[in-house]
């Protein structure tokens, strides 16, 4: 407990020690009251004495002690000596001052001692508040209520923290996903302004492909012009030469039998020998002493020259596909067939478009290919082999010659006409000239074939001697007009020696045979075996073959072949639908047809891989299948072709909808094979098809094992499913 700070009792202070002891006895009443011990007032100002001192506190203080009786009864005695002592001194002053002095200490002494009283006083009772604190707080703490209220508060802290948190990731979460928005936004403007720039780029290179392509064939017609006049003066001239020659003939040989009138009686005979050609024809005619007569002798031996053709024959002939003998996977070859087809598709177009049908421009070139497979044959005599492209869409057979101004390099040396016996140019006056889209006559019949894009032939059309075939199935076939190219130009020849064309105008194969039926039956695409080209008849030169095309005869579907005037060596087919699985795609009756100007329709092709299918159609054809298949897609367009799925892993079979190709008709159900192309190494399958933005083209794919039957007689087409590879 703190110790009082009362001052002391009155009893102590009559033992007090006076400051000034040793006068004690001559101290005066006056002098005593002064005293710091005195009860009385001071005459001095103190504040502690004035704030600690009341008139009430002094009346209690008062107690009836032996001293204060003994001052009462001495207060008369010392009056009268304090009034004696009463005068100022100077010694008097000293020690006022130094009392006060004292005084001032002592006071501060005792405030002091005071604070620290009250300083200790504070921390005791601080530290009890403290402990009694702590004691109801553990009180507290323990309690069920108190324990419940923190896991309460508890639970609740935890619940806002997760709500912090999930609020605060979910606001993470929105910025990124505006961050990502924005960037995909920022990004899809990027790819349309790419998009614009490519666009404008390509339809400038367009601009100036189609400027240039119209001045070359404004150039090519001038030629022509020029050229055309200079043959018909060249025609002039050797037709006025040729009549002299007839006239001065024709006198002398009046003049040597002018004494002879008698008619006489002349046999020519002509024998062409081959493999199954035996022609002789036998000519009469009179000749008589005139100009006339010398006419109708030269009339009458060209008409004779002119019944001479080859009789009808058949052979067979093996086809290679451009990729055989590689290690290529199914789906790599149909990717390499791809970016040819790519090519092919725009030189077609592009030949449509110089026929003067639809508003096809031509692109850069893709990938060089004209063609897919390759045919075995000999020229000349004797016969030098080399191996050509077979085309169903075009018709000039021609392969490189000596002396070679612009060729391109082939694996087998390049035909020399000179080292042949039986090469023979052609005149401008015979049929085959006449029939070329662009001839000159400088010395023969000059041609130049173009294709579209660029790519062309020129050189001298003559006729030479053909071997096609091997072993026992070797036929040579004599007087076939040809193309011997001296200035080649373009991509895509450099697979073969030359072009062997079996379209349906009259430079073609099929045409100059006189032939109205041929087919090719095309093996699987990843197979090692080859395919086979008929002509004739199928089989004359087989029987064996005879007999297993007569078993499968049953299963024959027939469709009319299309005429377009613009473009006459296609083979056009009237495609009425498709359908992929149960659904029939909903088409319109005129997406398939030709159009007034040429352009448009559908065409068989042996040289285009995949089937390109017109824009419409193929979109619905894509959402069909998308629809049908239970696997997800593949955007990954690894594979150049527009639709593929992802197959499951260590899976080598999965279920595809069928597909149908509704011909008029003909109701042509493809194999799955023939439509969706897998690689289990990759876990891809694809449908092989794409789109056109001209003509459509059902290409070589789709066409695997089955005998495909051209007949020109009766223009018709025949599919025959066949396994090709037995054949």
């Amino acid at each position: 407990m703190a110790r009082s700070v009362s001052r002391s009792p009155s009893y102590r202070r009559r033992y007090s020690p006076s400051p000034v002891g040793h006068r004690r006895s001559r101290r005066s009443r006056r002098d005593r009251s002064r005293s710091p011990y005195s009860r009385k007032r001071s005459r001095s100002i103190s504040p502690r004495r004035r704030r600690s001192r009341s008139p009430v506190r002094r009346r209690k203080s008062r107690s009836p002690t032996p001293r204060r009786h003994k001052r009462r009864r001495s207060r008369s005695s010392s009056l009268s000596h304090s009034r004696k002592s009463r005068s100022p001194s100077v010694a008097s002053f000293g020690r006022k001052d130094t009392i006060q002095k004292h005084k001032k200490e002592d006071e501060e002494k005792k405030r002091i001692q005071h604070e620290i009283e009250l300083k200790l006083l504070e921390e005791e009772t601080s530290k009890r508040i403290e402990e009694a604190i702590r004691k109801n707080v553990d009180e507290k703490l323990n309690s069920e209520v108190v324990k419940s209220e923190i896991e309460r508060r508890i639970v609740e802290g935890r619940k806002k923290l997760f709500d912090d948190v999930a609020t605060q990731l979910r606001r993470e979460k929105e910025t990124a996903l505006m961050e990502a928005r924005q960037k995909e936004e920022q990004a899809r403007r990027e790819r349309e302004e790419l998009d614009k720039m490519l666009e404008e780029n390509r339809r400038r290179v367009q601009e100036a492909q189609r400027k240039e392509a119209l001045e070359l064939q404004r150039k090519l017609e001038e030629r022509q012009r020029e050229l055309e006049l200079i043959q018909r003066q060249k025609e002039e001239a050797a037709r006025r030469k040729k009549l002299e020659e007839e006239e001065e003939r024709a006198n002398r040989i009046l003049l040597g039998r002018n004494k002879a009138p008698a008619k006489a009686s002349s046999a020519i005979g002509y024998k062409f020998d081959a493999v199954e050609y035996h022609v002789y024809v036998v000519l009469h005619c009179d000749i008589v002493q005139s100009n006339h007569d010398s006419h109708l002798w030269a009339q009458g031996l060209k008409k004779a020259l002119d019944l001479v053709k080859p009789a009808r024959i058949g052979f067979r002939v093996v086809l290679q596909h451009v990729d055989h003998g590689s290690n290529f996977t199914k789906l790599e070859r149909v990717q390499r067939g791809v970016r040819r087809g790519s090519h092919r598709l725009q030189r077609l177009n592009a030949m449509v478009l110089d026929s003067g049908g639809g508003p096809f421009e031509v692109e850069t070139k893709v990938h060089p290919g004209n063609g897919e497979f390759l045919m075995n044959i000999a020229i000349g005599t004797p016969p030098t082999p080399y191996s050509a492209i077979m085309d169903t869409g075009s018709d000039l057979i021609w392969t490189q010659c000596q002396p070679c101004q612009e060729c391109f390099d082939q694996s087998t040396p390049i035909f020399n006409p000179q080292k042949s016996s039986t090469f023979s140019p052609l005149t401008c006056s015979s049929q085959l000239c006449q029939v070329l889209p662009t001839s000159t006559c400088d010395s023969g019949c000059q041609y130049l074939y173009t294709y579209g894009d660029y790519s062309s032939t020129q050189g001298v059309l003559a006729t030479e001697t053909f071997t096609f075939g091997s072993g026992s199935d070797k036929v040579s076939v004599p007087s076939i007009g040809f193309g011997c190219g001296e200035d080649n130009e373009g991509d895509g020849f450099n697979q073969g020696a030359g072009l062997v064309g079996l379209g349906r105008g009259p430079l073609s194969l099929v045409s100059q045979l006189d032939e109205p039926k041929f087919s090719y039956c095309l093996t699987s695409i990843d197979g090692s075996k080859s395919s086979t080209l008929l002509m004739g008849s199928l089989a004359s030169s087989n029987p064996s073959l005879s007999n297993k095309l007569d078993k499968s005869t049953k299963n024959t579907m027939t469709t009319p072949l299309l005429k377009n005037p613009s473009q006459p060596s296609f083979y056009y087919l009237n495609l009425e639908g498709i359908s992929v699985g149960p659904t029939r795609l909903p088409i319109r009756e005129d997406t398939f047809a030709l159009n007034d100007d040429g352009s448009g329709g559908l065409i068989i092709d042996s040289g285009t891989t995949i089937t390109y299918l017109e824009e419409s159609a193929f979109e619905l054809l894509k959402q069909e299948f998308t629809s049908q298949m239970q696997l997800p897609l593949d955007k990954s367009r690894s594979t150049g072709l527009d639709l593929c799925f992802k197959m499951p892993k260590d899976t080598s079979t999965i279920q595809v909808p069928k597909l149908v190709f509704h011909f008029k008709g003909a109701d042509l159900e493809l194999p799955s094979e023939n439509y969706m192309i897998g690689d289990p190494n990759v876990s891809i399958v694809c449908l092989a098809m794409g789109a056109s933005s001209g003509m459509s083209i059902f290409g070589n794919v789709q066409q695997q094992n089955l005998m495909v039957v051209h007949d020109l007689a009766k223009e018709t087409l025949s599919f025959i499913p066949t396994q090709c590879d037995g054949l």
